[in-house]
């Protein structure tokens, strides 16, 4: 071989070794997948659990192997529960290429988060958002948890049917009134349907400088049988406390939106017997679940709420969506994970029909001895 020829020789093994470890670094570049909650503020318990779950979640697939052995990078951002800011951050994460988002967890949130990502331009997969109107709706929105017409008539049927109550009043927070006022008006249908009386219904707006006390004994004074509270968990436990110190000895049944810890912290002894309706099992004895809380202790040092396990879960389903798609495109991803339609939970398994909502078994959980326990 001449020394021309050994020259393009070299050149020419120069120049592929450095395509094959370009190409071997691009393939090893992070997916990334975007987390959006409110983090701080007063309804930030369950932003800053549902982010830890799914931190948990991309931790353990990252030891795993990533996803093709490319490892997962999660860019948090903090949408305060704001609209305003909602649509901002997501279409910061949306600029930055970034096409998969786990969250919001307020309905409020979520529903904002529509317009921003309408004609697919990012996919959302939220642990806690739940509004009837979120539900139905062939977009690039997708629940693991169904939407909330489910449980509140679950413990419509409850109050009537096992505890003949013959009136009730309703509280909600129209904060997140896509939320609250859905559950209200699902709850007050069945519950009339079945032979009840709503005899009175009160709004606050959460942070507004709300009159607990004078509220409470508004409450009081229609002497119900039975009080539904739709709001955050301190709140609700605030509003159970003033129930309680009105002398009002009644049973007080909450949304699922209340059901951490902060509920029974802020709540105490005025919150015990509470009354939930919700897809989350806090006790479930599964290998699953109970390894997840193991983990999940470890990692944190706290007891995951609801919020933790659908957060946990729904960094499950969309990288299993990614795996199946062989891309982060959003529509992709979606039409995978819709395709795929049966996800393990921590529980029981997520049912994904073909617009995105989820399909689980509902029951109801009760506050007993500062701990919540689902009832027999």
């Amino acid at each position: 071989m001449s020394t021309a020829k050994r020259f393009q020789f070299v050149v020419f093994a120069v120049f592929l070794i450095i395509a094959l470890l370009v190409s071997g670094c691009l393939d090893r570049q992070p997916v990334k997948i975007g987390f959006v909650a409110g983090l701080t503020g007063r309804q930030s318990d369950i932003g800053v659990a549902g982010r830890n779950g799914v931190m948990l979640a991309i931790e353990e697939i990252n030891k795993s192997g990533g996803i093709a052995g490319r490892p997962i990078e999660l860019v948090v951002k903090d949408d305060r529960n704001d609209p305003n800011v909602v649509r901002a951050v997501d279409e910061e994460l949306i600029n930055a290429g970034i096409r998969t988002i786990i969250g919001h967890m307020t309905s409020v949130a979520a529903v904002a988060s529509l317009q921003v990502i309408a004609g697919g331009k990012a996919l959302i997969v939220s642990p806690t958002a739940r509004a009837d109107i979120l539900s139905g709706r062939d977009d690039s929105f997708i629940t693991v948890i169904p939407p909330l017409g489910v449980s509140a008539k679950a413990q419509a049927a409850y109050a009537v049917n096992k505890l003949g109550l013959k009136q009730m009043v309703v509280i909600y927070d129209i904060s997140n009134a896509d939320f609250s006022q859905a559950w209200a008006q699902a709850f007050i249908a069945k519950y009339e349907e079945l032979g009840g009386k709503v005899t009175a219904r009160f709004t606050f707006i959460s942070d507004k400088g709300v009159n607990y006390e004078g509220l409470t004994n508004d409450v009081a004074g229609y002497l119900p049988e039975g009080v539904l509270i739709i709001a955050g968990a301190v709140d609700a436990a605030v509003l159970s406390q003033g129930l309680r110190k009105s002398q009002l000895a009644v049973p007080i049944f909450s949304s699922s939106w209340a059901m951490t810890d902060d509920f029974i912290q802020h709540g105490g002894l005025a919150v015990e017997g509470a009354i939930f309706s919700s897809p989350f099992n806090p006790d479930d004895q599964g290998s699953s679940y109970r390894q997840f809380i193991r983990n999940y202790q470890e990692r944190f040092g706290s007891q995951p709420n609801y919020a933790a396990s659908y957060g946990y879960e729904a960094a499950q389903m969309v990288v299993a969506g990614i795996k199946k798609a062989g891309n982060n495109d959003a529509g992709a991803v979606k039409a995978a994970i819709i395709a795929q339609k049966q996800f393990p939970g921590l529980w029981s398994d997520i049912i994904i029909n073909a617009t995105g909502d989820a399909e689980r078994l509902c029951r109801l959980v009760t506050v007993k001895n500062g701990q919540f326990v689902t009832m027999d």
